[in-house]
C-alpha cells in the first residue's frame, strides 16, 4: 500500500457526539480539548522525589472572553483521572455543580486596573511519599502584577518575585491546599490611633479613632477592622478582639476613619491596638503591617479627678462703669481621684467658653482637692464702658491636672451675664 505524504485531516472529537458523551471522552483522556491561547498563563508544577521523580502541572490563566466561572472544556480544561502512583495538581471547583471536578487549567476574566484574581489549587500524593517541590512559570505574567502564594495549612505567604516555597515533606494520600493570587494588590496599614484621654477612669466609655490607609497599588474589597483593649504583642488575627468595624472597600491610595468604644473596668496599664483585615480576607503586598500604632497605644486607667466650676456669683451684675465688683467661683472635683493644685482664671468678656488661660483678666490658685471636695476663689474687676458682657471662670486653664474629662472646666453654663449701665 502506498503511503500518502502531507497533512492528514483528523476527525473532530466533537463530531456526532452529545455533550454528555463529549464530557466523558474528555475526562477519560480519549480526547484532547482544543487549546486556546490565553492572554497569559502561569503554570504551576508539583514534583515529588522518591526513588524516582513524579510531577504534574496545572495552569492558572487570564484570557479574553473568559469568566470567573465555568467557560466550557476548551477553556477550563479538566484533569485526567489520578494515576495509580504519582502526584496530581489541580483546581477544585465543587461550586460548578454538574461539571464539578478537578481542573488542570482554570482561565479567568481579564484583570482590570487595581484588581486581582485568586486561584485555589490542591496537590495530592497518590500512593507515594517524599519531598514535594512547587515551581512557577512566571514568564508570561505582566511585570505590573504581583504574584503571591499562600500555604493554607501553615499560613505562610510567598511573594514569588522575591522568594520561593521551601521543599516540603509529603506523605502518601496527603493533599496540600494553596492559594495563588495575581494582580495589583492593596496594602492595608493602620495609621493614627487616638483617644480623648490616655488616662481614662474605670468604667468610663472611651472613644478610639483610627485611620486605615491603603498604600498598595490595588483596591481592597470589603474587610473588617478590629480593636483590642489590651495585648502584650501586636495582633495578627481577630481572635480576642474587643470590637469590630466593617469597611465596604478602600481604593488604592485612599484612607478611611473608623471609631470604636471601649471600656476598662479596672485600674491598670494597658496597651491598645487596632488591626485591619483581622480575618485575612484581603491578599496584600504585605500582611505584616496591618496593625497600629507601632508599639501600641499606652493607656493608664486610674481613678482621676474632674474639675468643674460648680457656681459663679457676682457682688453686682449691673454695675456702673468703673465700679469694682467681686466675683466668687466655686471649683469642685466631681471625679473619683484627687487633683493637684492648679490655677483658676476669670474672663471679663468672651463670646464662647474659654479653654486655656490665654486672654484671662485675672487668676487665682487652689490647692489639691480630694474627690468630691470644693474650694472657692474670688476676683475683683471692673468694666470701663457701658454694655452687655458675658463673664466666664475656667479651672485648670494651664492644663496641669490630668482629668477624666477635659471639656467641662469652664462655667457657669452659658456664662454669667453682666450689664454695665
Amino acid at each position: 500500500m502506498s503511503a500518502t505524504r502531507g497533512k492528514v485531516k483528523r476527525p473532530s472529537v466533537c463530531k456526532g457526539k452529545s455533550v454528555v458523551t463529549l464530557i466523558a471522552v474528555l475526562l477519560s483522556g480519549a480526547g484532547t480539548a482544543v487549546p486556546v491561547a490565553a492572554d497569559w498563563g502561569l503554570p504551576v508544577t508539583a514534583s515529588v522525589s522518591t526513588m524516582q521523580v513524579y510531577s504534574d502541572t496545572a495552569t492558572a490563566a487570564v484570557q479574553t472572553g473568559a469568566t470567573d466561572g465555568f467557560d466550557g472544556y476548551s477553556i477550563d480544561q479538566p484533569h485526567a483521572p489520578a494515576p495509580p502512583v504519582g502526584v496530581r495538581i489541580y483546581f477544585p471547583h465543587p461550586e460548578w455543580g454538574a461539571v464539578a471536578g478537578p481542573f488542570q487549567r482554570d482561565a479567568r476574566a481579564q484583570l482590570v486596573a487595581g484588581d486581582y484574581q485568586t486561584w485555589g489549587f490542591e496537590v495530592e500524593a497518590v500512593s507515594t511519599a517524599g519531598t514535594m517541590v512547587l515551581t512557577f512559570g512566571l514568564s508570561e505574567v505582566p511585570a505590573t502584577e504581583t504574584v503571591i502564594l499562600r500555604d493554607l495549612v501553615t499560613g505562610q505567604r510567598y511573594n514569588l518575585a522575591v522568594s520561593q516555597p521551601e521543599p516540603m515533606p509529603f506523605t502518601a494520600g496527603q493533599t496540600r491546599r494553596f492559594e495563588l493570587t495575581v494582580g495589583r494588590l492593596p496594602d492595608l496599614v493602620v495609621g493614627d490611633v487616638s483617644v480623648p484621654s490616655p488616662s481614662p477612669v474605670p468604667g468610663q466609655p472611651l472613644t478610639v479613632t483610627a485611620t486605615v490607609q491603603n498604600r498598595g497599588a490595588g483596591n481592597a474589597r470589603a474587610f473588617g477592622v478590629y480593636v483590642y483593649r489590651h495585648l502584650v504583642s501586636p495582633p495578627a488575627t481577630n481572635a480576642g478582639a474587643s470590637g469590630a468595624f466593617g469597611v465596604g472597600s478602600l481604593a488604592a491610595g485612599q484612607s478611611t476613619t473608623v471609631t470604636f468604644t471601649v471600656v476598662y473596668s479596672t485600674a491598670g496599664r494597658y496597651t491598645l491596638w487596632v488591626l485591619a483585615d483581622g480575618t485575612n480576607l484581603i491578599p496584600e503586598v504585605s500582611e505584616a503591617n496591618n496593625y497600629g500604632p507601632g508599639d501600641g497605644l499606652q493607656l493608664v486607667v486610674s481613678d482621676a479627678p474632674d474639675l468643674v466650676v460648680s457656681s459663679v456669683t457676682a457682688s453686682k451684675t449691673s454695675p456702673n462703669p468703673g465700679e469694682t465688683i467681686t466675683i466668687s467661683a466655686t471649683i469642685k472635683n466631681q471625679g473619683t481621684g484627687p487633683s493637684n493644685p492648679c490655677g483658676v482664671y476669670v474672663y471679663r468678656r468672651l463670646n464662647v467658653a474659654p479653654t486655656s488661660n490665654a486672654g484671662a483678666s485675672g487668676g487665682a490658685g487652689i490647692g489639691a482637692l480630694s474627690a468630691g471636695a470644693s474650694q472657692t476663689v474670688t476676683f475683683t474687676l471692673s468694666y470701663g464702658q457701658a454694655g452687655a458682657y458675658t463673664l466666664w471662670v475656667l479651672a485648670d486653664g494651664s492644663k496641669v491636672v490630668t482629668e477624666s474629662d477635659e471639656s467641662n472646666n469652664a462655667g457657669p453654663a452659658g456664662g454669667l451675664k453682666i450689664t454695665v449701665r
